[in-house]
């Protein structure tokens, strides 16, 4: 019996032991909110200030500016926050003041005194000199008496092709006085008109990590090369790129691209350029600059780099590393316990924290630094529509101005990305004002992607004859469209070594009927190699006015040149917009006297590029987007016999007319 009651004893102990401490967990079990995609949970031992790095992939989760990011308690509480970005411009450059050139035996000497105490990690020479190539010491000092070595023998060097470096890096510091020596043993002096030196702004909570991008693809199109790379995500602060590259001696200028927006189109911009290089031959100390500066955020996960290989062979880009800027955020932590970073919200408006204007005061504060764990999916995540507050249809419209439609076929909802092709590019000029996507009478709104890719066409040749006096070769080209706003004419040269000056004209009439030239572009043709039918190239980057382009290529006293598969180029252009499925949509185009459209969807248009879109179709037959009034149905019924009634009525009255007008007959004459 005594056994029994122990028993009940300790199993009603153990149900209220378990059911207060189901009691207790409750009050700290988080539920992520159903709005974010996904979240980090870190644990924090002991209470006080915290500075937590942002992980890569929670930056690509997050929006383009972060809005999205909160932090929250075990308990479901809101934890204010602020955020610990980089500087927007993390390096500054000045010109070094007090300059001095000494002329000296064999050298020059440069003394120049910096005008702030921050760190200096390079300088620029100023020069007027066109080519030539230097070895350059500098040396850093406090008081001009006792000089630190910072680089030794660096290359600067200007070639005829374009390519140059004139800057010199070496470790950041503080140095009031700065000394170069360029030695002027091999060749004569060059003029330097000026230093500028690039300083760093303040320390950063966290220093610069490193990764090894993604190499997507590689296109080697005539004398250039495109590296198409993939970051691991968008919104990432990048200090600089540097290339990996096997090759002992070479000098490439590189650009540097990205996609952004800008009035509402979608554009391509430089995010860095330089031209990098290495001297590394055998037995020789190894010179080399392979970094391009960065020093921004690119909101894109994509880089495009442009390096121009001239009449060089492509070099070989084994890897390509980033060396970027963490985000940090920094809140107070009241007790220990599990937080929670969220993140992946589309809607949500940026959170305003009182603690946000105390951040100046906050850095002499001390942080403890928190890492959180993997990003994870939220189970509840509800997908919202993609961009509620953009209404679909914007105002009416009347399409009577406007010459051409053509058919939209939209296969999805959400947003949509419509590629216009050549001919619409034609028809609508090169501003693309006049475009009009319409539903049932009303508009709706998009924005312009300008891309970096193109797509090639084939014009046909009408006549080819070469002018034995003139020394001139000559092609006539007829394209498919008038007004195709041309990127780049190519032709492939079967001939191994020449020479030539190759020019691209239009022939336009004048109201007179004669014909006058109109340039449009010109390159100097050169190969000096063994490779055959090599592709030659010249920029245009105009709208033509005609269909029809002529190829000249002066001979002088050289043979004609083979030329074949000839090819224009024009950029690839897109409309992103949202709409659902409908087979009501058409594309206006070509109106003269149409503004350029003004949306609201511009203010979301970063929003719309990182969203997922579908691929929307342009049908490739074109229809008059109003009928003419040689076009329109005759009147039939009673509006026909009172059609044919009132014609015959004027037809009789011009008879009548006419016979009044005529002079009399002879006997009239003779009375």
């Amino acid at each position: 019996m005594m056994k029994e009651k122990e028993m009940s004893k300790r199993k009603i102990c153990g149900f209220v032991f378990f059911l207060l401490l189901a009691l207790n967990n409750s009050g700290n079990t988080f539920e992520c909110p159903s709005a974010w995609e996904f979240f980090h949970s870190f644990e924090i031992e002991e209470e006080g200030l915290i500075n937590v790095k942002l992980p890569l992939e929670t930056v690509d989760a997050a929006r383009a500016g972060l809005e999205d990011i909160r932090i929250y308690t075990s308990g479901g509480e809101e934890v204010p926050f602020s955020r610990s970005l980089p500087n927007p411009v993390t390096e500054f450059e000045l010109p070094a003041q007090n300059f001095e050139v000494i002329m000296e035996k064999k050298k020059t000497l440069i003394l120049a005194e910096a005008r702030t105490l921050n760190l200096i990690k390079s300088l620029k020479i100023k020069t007027s000199s066109r080519k030539f190539i230097k070895a350059v010491s500098v040396s850093g000092s406090q008081d001009k008496k006792r000089w630190k070595a910072l680089a030794g023998n660096r290359p600067v060097f200007r070639q005829i092709n374009g390519n140059s470096n004139l800057n010199i890096d070496f470790p950041a510091g503080s140095y009031k006085y700065l000394k170069l020596v360029i030695d002027d043993t091999r060749s004569e002096a060059i003029s330097v008109e000026g230093i500028a030196l690039r300083y760093l702004t303040e320390k950063q909570d966290y220093p610069d990590e490193t990764f090894e991008a993604d190499i997507t693809g590689t296109v080697i199109d005539n004398s250039t090369t495109r590296l198409f790379v993939k970051l691991p995500a968008r919104n990432i602060n990048i200090s600089e790129i540097v290339f990996d590259i096997n090759e002992k001696l070479f000098s490439r200028k590189v650009t540097a691209l990205y996609k952004r927006t800008q009035r509402g189109e979608i554009i391509t911009e430089r995010v860095g350029a330089r031209t990098i290089y290495k001297i590394a031959p055998d037995n020789v100390p190894t010179h080399s600059n392979l970094i391009i500066p960065v020093g921004r955020q690119i909101k894109s996960n994509q880089i495009y780099f442009h390096i121009e290989n001239r009449d060089s062979p492509p070099l070989n880009v084994s890897g390509i590393k980033i060396r970027y800027k963490p985000v940090g955020l920094r809140f107070l932590a009241k007790k220990p316990g599990v937080f929670y970073i969220l993140a992946g919200n589309k809607n949500v408006a940026k959170a305003r924290y009182d603690i946000a204007g105390l951040k100046e005061y906050l850095k002499t504060a001390k942080f403890k630094k928190a890492e959180p764990g993997h990003l994870k999916v939220n189970l509840k995540y509800i997908n919202p529509e993609p961009l509620p507050e953009l209404a679909e249809l914007g105002t009416e419209i009347d399409t009577k101005d406007w010459l051409y439609r053509r058919k939209i076929r939209i296969e999805n909802n959400g947003i949509q990305t419509l590629e216009l092709d050549e001919e619409i590019l034609a028809n609508s000029g090169r501003s693309l004002k006049d475009l009009r996507i319409v539903r049932d009478g009303r508009q709706i709104p998009y924005i312009i992607e300008r891309t970096n890719a193109s797509k090639a066409l084939i014009p046909e040749l009408v006549r080819h004859v070469t002018d034995k006096q003139k020394h001139i070769s000559r092609w006539e080209f007829i394209l498919p469209y008038n007004k195709i706003p041309v990127k780049v004419f190519s032709c492939n040269v079967k001939e191994a070594l020449f020479g030539r000056e190759a020019h691209l004209f239009e022939n336009i009439a004048d109201d007179r009927g004669s014909v006058k030239k109109r340039y449009i572009g010109g390159s100097f043709w050169r190969s000096t190699g063994k490779t055959e039918n090599k592709v030659f190239t010249i920029q245009i980057n105009r709208t033509l006015s005609t269909n029809k382009v002529v190829l000249e290529i002066l001979n002088k006293d050289n043979p004609p040149l083979t030329v074949s598969n000839c090819k224009i180029t024009y950029p690839v252009v897109k409309l992103l917009f949202k709409a659902s499925s409908n087979e009501k949509t058409f594309l206006y185009y070509s109106n003269d006297k149409a503004l350029r459209p003004v949306y609201d969807i511009k203010l979301v248009a970063d929003e719309i590029r990182a969203s997922e879109k579908t691929n929307a179709f342009v049908e490739p037959d074109r229809f008059p987007s109003s009928k003419q009034w040689w076009q329109k149905s005759a009147p039939s019924g009673v509006l026909k016999i009172v059609f044919w009634v009132v014609m015959s009525l004027g037809v009789a009255l011009l008879l009548f007319i006419i016979a009044k007008l005529l002079p009399m007959g002879e006997q009239g004459a003779e009375d």
